[in-house]
């Protein structure tokens, strides 16, 4: 079967019962830590994917300002706007990450 190398079946025969628990609680031990790598990694994706939506979300609030002001005034608004996205990640990095994560 291609792809599932990591699958192997042992063939507990002939073996005495210490063995076998041992070589499965090692077994255990190994989906454990992948499993735990794993929900490592999604955890990572989904804050990245979500800084992204958060960020996009930022560029379609300028649009709408910027188009309820005059055209004189438009600069302003989009500079606002970065200012605001600058504060606010200044603010995440000093305030915000030992808040959520100690």
């Amino acid at each position: 079967m291609a792809g599932e190398d990591n699958d192997k079946v042992l063939d507990f025969r002939g073996w005495d019962s210490e063995k076998k628990l041992e070589v499965m609680y090692n077994n255990s031990l190994v989906e454990e830590m992948k499993l735990k790598i794993l929900m490592n990694n999604t955890d990572q994706f989904f804050l990245i994917v979500i800084a992204i939506i958060i960020f996009f979300m930022q560029c379609g609030f300028a649009f709408l300002e910027a188009g309820s002001v005059r055209s004189k005034n438009t600069v302003n608004i989009l500079i606002k706007n970065m200012l605001d996205a600058f504060i606010g990640g200044i603010s995440y990095w000093a305030i915000g990450w030992g808040l959520a994560y100690g």
